[in-house]
């Protein structure tokens, strides 16, 4: 699939937030809110818990790899897999607090608004 563009990187920033939810926030598809090109625009929780989840940084980190101490963290072992180091799409590693602003920057306005 290389041969296609790159999903924008606010479009994967949303995702990832919607998996990680689901996955194990317990939340659902239902209560999230779609704009009019299918992008979600609202995750349906307070934006206080939403805050904490998206300052944890645990959502933009590499998944599809259970880790060894911990089923939402990876162990991937393929770093950088899916994007360069200087555009990371899935972190390796734990987000620090200048990745967790550039994180909210990508995922922009309309997704972070309960």
């Amino acid at each position: 699939m290389d041969h296609l563009p790159a999903t924008p990187r606010d479009q994967w920033r949303r995702v990832q937030l919607g998996r990680y939810l689901i996955d194990y926030c317990g939340a659902r598809v239902d209560h999230m809110r779609f704009d009019e090109a299918g992008r979600v625009a609202d995750f349906g929780l307070p934006q206080g818990e939403l805050d904490m989840i998206i300052d944890s940084g645990i959502a933009f980190r590499t998944s599809g790899c259970p880790g060894k101490f911990q089923d939402d963290i990876s162990a991937c072992d393929r770093p950088y897999g899916d994007s360069p180091p200087s555009d990371i799409a899935s972190f390796p590693f734990q987000p620090n607090k200048r990745d967790i602003r550039k994180i909210r920057r990508q995922i922009g306005g309309p997704a972070i608004v309960t």
